[in-house]
């Protein structure tokens, strides 16, 4: 059985408010002692929002990692004091303009636990309120368009959509549907 490494040394190194990086000393049930960075953040919330066509709305973004416009759903991360599904609508509303009282929470995962310690939450949300009140952050510039779930798939398939925490969304979202019939 594989036993959890014992911490020895723990060193902030870097924090900008958006996420950590702490150097950290730990010694394997082997004996083997190693160095590792690891990167905290809070938690992220996704949203996939559903018109009554079931269509999903979509943002699209410049994303500097990438260094290009990416297609996503609204996202954004979780408050401190602040509960998952609170964030998701007020993601949502500053993203899209949109609310609605009626969301869901399909599950969470780590987006790579080899170096986050975060956890990304996944919600749907339907019976959508325009509500024309957007809050872009300071550096967001976003435009929204309705894609069907094929669209989205074929869009993933060919790697228009390549945010990895999108597409695992999106699986979350496939398999409640599936689960659903």
């Amino acid at each position: 059985m594989i036993e959890q490494w014992i911490t020895r040394i723990k060193e902030k190194v870097h924090d900008n408010g958006f996420f950590s990086v702490e150097k950290v000393t730990k010694t394997s049930d082997r004996g083997r002692e190693s160095t590792f960075h690891l990167i905290g953040s809070p938690d992220w919330v996704v949203i996939i929002p559903l018109n009554q066509q079931e269509e999903v709305l979509v943002i699209q973004q410049f994303r500097h990692g990438s260094s290009s416009v990416s297609l996503e759903f609204p996202a954004g991360r979780v408050e401190m004091g602040e509960v998952p599904t609170e964030a998701a609508k007020r993601e949502l509303a500053e993203e899209t303009g949109l609310s609605t009282q009626n969301i869901v929470y399909l599950g969470a995962f780590n987006p790579n636990p080899a170096m986050f310690s975060n956890m990304c939450h996944v919600f749907t949300a339907n019976q959508l309120v325009k509500t024309d009140k957007t809050d872009f952050d300071e550096f967001e510039s976003v435009e929204t368009l309705y894609l069907t779930v094929n669209q989205i798939q074929e869009k993933i398939q060919s790697g228009e959509i390549i945010h990895g925490l999108m597409v695992a969304s999106f699986l979350y979202y496939l398999n409640k549907e599936q689960c659903e019939r």
